[in-house]
């Protein structure tokens, strides 16, 4: 499966993207900074399901006490790394997707997974 159009956020979100790569053929990862405050950032990686089923977790963090949460009916893991960081991953349709912030609270990561984030995913990657 090829990907042809990875999670985004958007400037409506109050976010640019400043960093995009792809892994291994199949799994884009793209850095985004908050308008104003280039000490807030997000990476956002989206990876086909079918390029690796044994795979559950793209974030690429390790170490950490994963807390399993269900936002707009999307169940998700999330992550505390320190008080100002934190990781999320989730499956929507046939693709993985992780998200990492720094630079926020949790409560402003949780916001950005249920207005923006889990909730693209579960609108536009759906089958």
């Amino acid at each position: 499966m090829v990907l042809k159009r990875p999670l985004y956020l958007t400037r409506d979100a109050g976010f640019s993207c400043y960093y995009l790569s792809l892994i291994g053929k199949h799994t884009a990862d793209i850095g985004f900074q908050r308008l104003g405050q280039p000490e807030t950032t997000v990476r956002v990686r989206t990876m086909p399901q079918k390029s690796d089923k044994s795979m559950k977790d793209i974030s690429g963090v390790y170490s950490v006490t994963w807390k399993d949460q269900v936002i707009d009916g999307v169940p998700v893991s999330i992550a505390k790394i320190n008080d100002t960081s934190y990781v999320a991953h989730w499956k929507v349709g046939n693709y993985q997707f992780s998200a990492q912030a720094a630079g926020m609270s949790a409560p402003q990561f949780k916001a950005l997974l249920e207005n923006s984030l889990v909730d693209d995913s579960a609108h536009y990657f759906v089958k």
